[in-house]
């Protein structure tokens, strides 16, 4: 059946483009080398290294002995989300491969990608070795509250070059209007205070509504239209080493339909239409050794 993986080939690679270009979360995703599949089904390792300091140098014995261990971290997942979506033959007979990676395109960056950035900042909030909380209402607060962030996490010793901060777009506006961005337009050019960086800092705005200390996942039944609900307290911002958290789907995958086995396509058994299913088996762990490289900063207390 060459036509139907090359078709589900053509539909993975537009999920992967929609995907990235949406997600806000696309730091996290794991280095391959980094994880390796469980015993069990369900779980990920994921590579922990442990070290010891120096020791004192013996003109007699020599260099003393340490200890380099590479573990392995067992991690499970915990998200099994999924969709089917049918185009009835009838309604768009022409076109309907392309009515569908319209509204697969659609779905990927209006739900799915929303979806998992709010799982992943969920994860990050309640997860955090750093936290504080309060209403941030003006820029010199928001200034302060960054500083001090950006002050544990370098007292923790992480890299100001391996931070990256999430925040609101109000918290992102109120650091834009502070004194201390420094910032300037040249003559002749078009006002423009947008900043990408803070203080060597990556920024990425977070709207709101995905920026919350925990999600409720709906269940997608009849009775339900899926996605989530927040059910947390609302997050300001998120500092952190990028390598303190690893995003990873263990199967993400696009079966596609006919309805009379067109193009190689398996026949859809449901119904006289076109159907794509989806399904997102995925997650963002955190190692037990790298909550210290995550400060969160809440309207209240984020952290479990």
């Amino acid at each position: 059946m060459p036509n139907s993986i090359e078709l589900a080939k053509h539909y993975a690679r537009v999920f992967d483009e929609v995907y990235e270009a949406a997600s806000l979360t696309g730091d996290l995703t794991i280095p391959p080398a980094f994880f390796t599949e469980g015993v069990n089904a369900g779980e990920v390792k994921i590579a922990k290294e442990v070290l010891v300091g120096l020791g004192k140098y013996s003109k007699t014995s020599g260099y003393p002995a340490g200890d380099a261990t590479l573990t392995w971290e067992t991690h499970s997942y915990s998200y099994d989300r999924g969709r089917k979506f049918s185009i009835d033959k009838a309604d768009n007979m022409e076109s309907a491969l392309m009515a569908m990676s319209g509204l697969a395109s659609r779905f990927i960056s209006k739900y799915v990608v929303p979806e998992v950035d709010a799982v992943r900042f969920s994860i990050l909030g309640t997860g955090a070795g750093h936290d504080a909380y309060g209403i941030l209402d003006s820029s010199a607060e928001t200034v302060a509250a960054v500083d001090t962030a950006v002050a544990a996490l370098g007292d923790d010793g992480v890299p100001l070059e391996d931070l990256i901060m999430y925040l609101t777009f109000t918290q992102y506006n109120l650091l834009k209007r502070s004194d201390e961005a420094g910032r300037f337009t040249l003559p002749g050019q078009d006002p423009d205070a947008r900043f990408g960086r803070w203080d060597g800092i990556k920024v990425i705005p977070v709207p709101s509504n995905r920026f919350y200390g925990e999600v409720s996942l709906n269940d997608g039944s009849s009775s339900s239209a899926g996605g989530y609900t927040n059910a947390g307290g609302a997050i300001n911002f998120i500092i952190m080493d990028k390598g303190a958290a690893f995003a990873h789907a263990k199967l993400d995958e696009i079966r596609l339909w006919s309805p009379n086995g067109e193009n190689g396509l398996p026949v859809n058994p449901d119904a006289n239409a076109w159907r794509m299913d989806y399904r997102l088996y995925h997650d963002l762990f955190i190692p037990d050794n790298a909550a210290d490289g995550i400060y969160v900063h809440g309207n209240t207390d984020i952290v479990s």
